[in-house]
């Protein structure tokens, strides 16, 4: 459905009369991330269907897409879509914050609600005074305008930069305090995601200095696909810090060797931390007594909200304790690991 509507908007806007529609070589590119997003969601979704990320980034595809459905030149398709330009900025963000597990912090949560609603409010009240493009009869109404007030519509879009400058540098430190205070097994799957930031931060640091300075329409046009090409090595970095997660399976092998021999409980929870990749790894088992977890030494361990739990069952299938492990750590890899090892 996203590829259709991909092609479906490249052909609006291909043959497309109105003023801004896209050259050939910003259109390849808007097709190219639109796709790869698409494509690495639609993997990312059957491969770890618990996690939100491939959904997600599903929907950037898709925002991206929906946001070029302005060229088809009626009324409503153009009011949608300039409305819509730069709603992928916020799925991006929401996928920056919640990678790689899917769930939010409740700072992070309350964050992405307060962009969400400024960039409502913004794309709403700028449109409300946008007045129609300059020189073109034909053109397809804003629906949204209330009175032209290009001065009106000028300051609201200047308001509007200052504001979005305040958030981006909001996400930086919310990004970096993620990157700072993640554990190891976190770590190990972000690292291709900042990795894959560095492109996008480049091109549009060129793009803020061609606002200053000017390159010229042939100059503006390469870095408008430059940006949108780098924007395309972002999913490559989602897929290979969701996939590093999976490659540690290579572990579960040398796992189910060891655990033959009778090891105490102690040596088996460290083998299964080794095989988790996660050194804050604790087995607990449920003691009916005192209604509760206890660990491998038999003292009650607490399990908040930020640990994961995996349960371990026995051969009949009742479960008989849980692995309390970072969040970050593969479900699917967990479930393989409490199995080989129970």
């Amino acid at each position: 459905g996203v590829g259709v509507l991909g092609l479906a908007t490249a052909f609006a806007a291909a043959g497309s009369a109105l003023p801004g529609a896209p050259g050939g070589l910003v259109l390849g590119a808007d097709l190219a991330v639109g796709w790869a997003f698409a494509l690495a969601g639609a993997a990312l979704w059957l491969g770890y269907p618990d996690s939100r990320i491939g959904a997600l980034t599903t929907l950037v595809g898709l925002a991206s897409f929906a946001a070029d459905i302005r060229w088809f030149g009626t009324d409503v398709a153009w009011t949608v879509g300039s409305v819509l330009i730069d709603a992928h900025l916020i799925v991006l963000a929401w996928i920056l914050l919640a990678f790689p597990s899917g769930h939010l912090s409740s700072r992070e949560t309350v964050f992405l609600a307060a962009m969400a609603g400024y960039y409502v409010v913004l794309s709403i009240s700028g449109h409300l005074f946008e007045p129609p493009l300059a020189g073109c009869v034909d053109c397809p109404e804003n629906l949204l305008l209330v009175r032209p007030d290009p001065g009106l519509a000028d300051r609201i879009w200047g308001v509007g930069q200052v504001i979005n400058l305040a958030f981006i540098v909001a996400l930086v430190w919310l990004v970096v305090t993620k990157w700072r205070s993640a554990s190891r097994v976190a770590r190990r799957a972000l690292a291709p995601v900042m990795w894959a930031l560095w492109p996008i931060g480049a091109a549009l640091s060129v793009a803020f200095l061609e606002q200053l300075v000017g390159f010229g329409t042939s100059g503006a046009t390469t870095v408008l696909v430059l940006e949108r090409l780098a924007l395309g090595v972002f999913p490559i970095g989602l897929v290979l810090g969701m996939l590093r997660t999976r490659l540690d399976r290579a572990r579960i092998g040398d796992l189910a060797m060891r655990v033959e021999e009778v090891v105490a409980p102690a040596e088996l929870e460290q083998m299964i931390g080794e095989a988790l990749g996660d050194s804050s790894v604790a087995v607990a088992f449920w003691a009916p007594d005192r209604r509760g977890l206890i660990d491998v030494e038999g003292r009650p361990i607490p399990v908040g909200p930020d640990r994961q739990q995996i349960p371990i069952r026995s051969g009949d299938g009742e479960q008989i304790g849980v692995i309390v492990c970072d969040p970050a750590v593969d479900s699917g890899l967990g479930n393989a690991v409490a199995a080989t090892a129970s």
